[in-house]
């Protein structure tokens, strides 16, 4: 499940009514909402949006979207290293792509590890 929050200067954080959505369901709308995300920083804060961060988890979800696979693969040289090597493109929709990899131990000290993500399901698209 992806939440989508938009972020615009000087870190003001509006819901754009999208939580919940789940990219990973029968018939997600991942560009249609990145283009709402979009369209909110730009009305909300003058700017246009020129960063998304996502979580590795969301990543795994977003590249294996087909109709993000297809975007990718007709319209960026080589498919920009997503057949290659299995990762998003650095720019997508016009967006620098931003991974949150940060994992962390949860557990107390003397007890047995308990590895977690950092960053939740939440992307993030701003200005920055």
């Amino acid at each position: 499940m992806a939440r989508l929050r938009v972020r615009s200067p000087p870190f003001q954080r509006e819901r754009l009514g999208l939580d919940f959505i789940k990219w990973d369901g029968t018939s997600p709308t991942i560009e249609a909402d990145i283009d709402t995300a979009k369209k909110s920083v730009r009305q909300n804060a003058g700017v246009l949006a020129n960063k998304i961060i996502m979580s590795a988890d969301v990543k795994d979800v977003v590249k294996k979207d087909s109709t993000v696979r297809n975007l990718i693969r007709y319209t960026m040289p080589a498919a920009a290293g997503l057949l290659t090597n299995g990762e998003l493109p650095p720019v997508l929709w016009n967006l620098k792509t931003i991974i949150g990899n940060s994992i962390e131990n949860t557990a107390n000290e003397g007890q047995a590890n308990a590895i977690t993500d950092v960053w939740n399901d939440n992307v993030s698209v701003m200005y920055v």
